[in-house]
């Protein structure tokens, strides 16, 4: 039987003692850089903010060098993305947070389109980070 996720509402994180965090949401914002990882290897960078409808949240995301295909746009601005497995980062500043992984170890996400005017909402990623992924009624509920 597959592990059932649970779903962490954006405006329950800063209080939550959970270690990791699973979210499903709509990307409002992309910005995209290459950094370097803690062996000094060049990675890809996503800082993304996303809305699940309690409010946004900042998402960073590293990965290997093309990993994530950049040409084919693939964090977009109004895709619904679903991440399993972040990690909550505290800013030193100013007590804030952002959320991060590292894709495939151990954070993996899926991407789905909008449904077009009129049309019903498919679970079906346009993108997926891994090979498998699991899903049960519950997420196409999440999302639709």
């Amino acid at each position: 039987m597959a592990k059932e996720y649970v779903y962490t509402e954006f405006n329950k994180i800063s209080n939550s003692k959970l270690q990791e965090f699973n979210i499903y949401g709509i990307i409002t914002h992309v910005d995209y850089r290459m950094s370097y990882d803690q062996r000094q290897q060049v990675q890809d960078e996503y800082r993304l903010i996303i809305n699940d409808g309690t409010g946004d949240i900042n998402v960073t995301i590293y990965c290997a060098t093309d990993e994530i295909p950049r040409t084919c746009a693939t964090f977009k601005y109004g895709k619904i993305v679903r991440f399993h497995r972040l990690k909550r980062n505290s800013l030193k500043n100013n007590g804030g947070f952002y959320l991060c992984g590292r894709i495939r170890f151990p954070t993996s996400f899926l991407l789905f389109d909008l449904p077009t005017d009129g049309s019903k909402f498919k679970y079906n990623p346009c993108f997926q980070s891994s090979n498998r992924y699991t899903s049960s009624p519950k997420d196409a509920k999440l999302v639709s």
